[in-house]
């Protein structure tokens, strides 16, 4: 134990940076803003993160392939299946982006149940 003490340490503080900067936007935008305010803020930016971490079905797919190709050497064949996944995930994250995009706010008074919505320039 005597040996790792510099690195467990280390390891504490960056843990620690890593929380904090992480959390400090939220912090900061809580004081900043009213409650509702700030409630939606958080909402758009879960549905933001949701609708582009819907590859992750992809990655599970598609991973098991590249460990077989990449451990094959097959690099042609390796390469064909990178773009054909990249070419999948960009139709299934754009199409989601591009619909959330183009009807932002009926989809908001839909997910939020808000009917008034005036936009978000009144928040700040």
């Amino acid at each position: 134990m005597a040996g790792i003490w510099h690195f467990a340490a280390g390891m504490i503080v960056i843990n620690l940076l890593a929380l904090l900067f992480t959390q400090l936007d939220k912090i900061l935008l809580a004081r900043m803003l009213t409650l509702d305010a700030f409630w939606l803020l958080r909402l758009g930016r879960h549905g933001g993160r949701r609708a582009l971490h819907g590859d992750r079905t992809d990655r599970y797919c598609v991973y098991p392939r590249f460990t077989e190709l990449a451990t094959r050497g097959d690099e042609i064949a390796l390469r064909a299946v990178f773009h054909q996944a990249a070419q999948m995930v960009t139709v299934f994250v754009g199409a989601i982006a591009l619909v959330l995009v183009l009807f932002a706010e009926s989809t908001l008074r839909v997910w939020t149940g808000i009917q008034s919505w005036r936009g978000p320039s009144h928040l700040l």
